[in-house]
């Protein structure tokens, strides 16, 4: 037996991989085999003093996590839609841009001014675009504590995510899951916590999305409304750029609102969504 076929039995017994796999009814979609080995602590991104220093990971490499089966929800349209490819290829020249003015965008950070705008559709679509238009490695990370969707429209298992992991309950081995869609990896934001804003603004979070920016091409963000939550505000500090999302409700005072508090931030742009979601 493969050592991906033990991790799976592993994860199904400790029940990491739940049911919801085979008891949803949305269309399944890219069945792929598993891409290399993943190791978090290659040694010419990050010395092992900073890892160890950070607290981030136990274990040296992540090559027996094991594909999650992924289920995706009608309203994933990147696969086949023409809309997200472009968005894509526009966030792809806005990296190509930074890194010829001598900065590098690999981190992005999704928000909107408030709650319904669509933005975790967004980051879901265009985390799939991305990694399957250009070949790249794409990490998606939910940190939304207050209201998270990734796994569910996902199909994967809430536990086991982020906030496991900066409470140290969890390694970046249990934290990140490898999809099985081509490039795709996902941190979902964990079981609830009381605690939410204090685990976000803390040294483990900007260790961990400092160490995982050197090891992914692409890190979306999903983050929560701007108003009335901070959360979004203080981990706005832990990326390279943001990007708004609007939707077709969305006041105009709301928008002027959210740039104010992203004010001295790097806002890459401003997308109006028509979707309404989280």
């Amino acid at each position: 037996m493969s050592k991906i076929h033990q991790a799976m039995r592993r994860a199904e017994q400790e029940g990491r991989v739940g049911s919801s796999f085979q008891t949803s009814k949305a269309p399944e979609i890219g069945r792929h085999k598993l891409a290399g080995a993943f190791d978090l602590a290659r040694p010419d991104a990050v010395s092992p003093d900073a890892i160890k220093n950070a607290g981030i990971v136990t274990a040296s490499s992540l090559a027996e996590v094991a594909a999650r089966k992924t289920t995706l929800d009608s309203r994933l349209i990147a696969v086949n839609c023409d809309t997200y490819d472009a968005l894509a290829e526009r966030l792809r020249q806005i990296k190509t841009n930074a890194m010829a003015a001598g900065s590098e965008v690999t981190s992005i950070l999704l928000t909107s001014a408030g709650i319904g705008e669509g933005k975790s559709l967004t980051a879901i679509n265009q985390s799939i675009a991305i990694a399957r238009m250009f070949d790249q490695r794409v990490l998606l990370v939910d940190g939304n504590f207050r209201h998270p969707s990734i796994h569910e429209f996902l199909g994967l298992s809430r536990y086991h995510g982020l906030s496991e992991f900066l409470q140290g309950s969890a390694t970046a081995e249990q934290a990140i899951t490898k999809t099985d869609l081509p490039n795709l990896f996902v941190v979902t934001a964990g079981a609830a916590t009381e605690t939410r804003t204090q685990l976000l603004n803390t040294r483990r979070m900007s260790d961990f999305l400092a160490l995982i920016r050197q090891q992914f091409d692409w890190v979306f963000l999903d983050a929560p409304a701007l108003i009335p939550a901070p959360d979004a505000e203080l981990l706005s500090s832990f990326v390279d750029g943001i990007v708004l999302i609007t939707g077709k409700r969305t006041q105009p005072s709301a928008v002027l609102e959210a740039m104010r508090l992203l004010r001295g931030k790097n806002v890459l742009g401003i997308v109006q969504n028509a979707e309404r979601s989280d």
